[in-house]
């Protein structure tokens, strides 16, 4: 499988989360990404994640295509690349996947893991930094569960 590395860059570049740092973070936010995750390809009908599951610390990075993501009493939502998702399960107590993800068509992902993502991070990031990090990421997660 060949995937294009500025394809990539480019997508976790134009992830809402990224925009949203200041433009000091951007760039390391971007580095670190690539430095914690693995690309990979998802086929159609892949389930990336089980509502109610409980956690893996794994997340997603959709490069392109699209993901379906289902969640219990509600319409099922199309989501096109980039995007991000996993983020929620790092501000839910329970520590429970919120929605079943499926690939709808052939997608390029960055899987990571959250804790590779942090502790990589921590040597990145200045405390305050890091605030903000996890505000943007907080914001983020606001956005998914509407």
């Amino acid at each position: 499988m060949s995937i294009d590395l500025a394809k990539i860059r480019n997508s976790i570049g134009s992830l809402s989360l990224t925009r949203q740092l200041p433009e000091s973070m951007r760039q390391r936010f971007v580095i670190s990404m690539l430095g914690v995750g693995d690309a990979a390809q998802g086929h159609e009908g892949d389930v990336l994640f089980t509502e109610n599951d409980k956690s893996d610390e794994l997340a997603y990075i959709l490069i392109t295509g699209e993901v379906e993501v289902q969640k219990s009493g509600m319409p099922s939502q199309e989501v096109s690349a980039p995007d991000l998702f996993g983020e929620i399960q790092q501000l839910n107590p329970e520590g429970v996947r919120t929605a079943t993800l499926r690939v709808k068509d052939n997608a390029v992902l960055l899987r990571f893991s959250w804790n590779a993502f942090f502790t990589l991070a921590l040597t990145m990031f200045s405390e305050q930094e890091m605030a903000t990090l996890r505000r943007a990421l907080e914001d983020l997660a606001w956005s998914h569960t509407v």
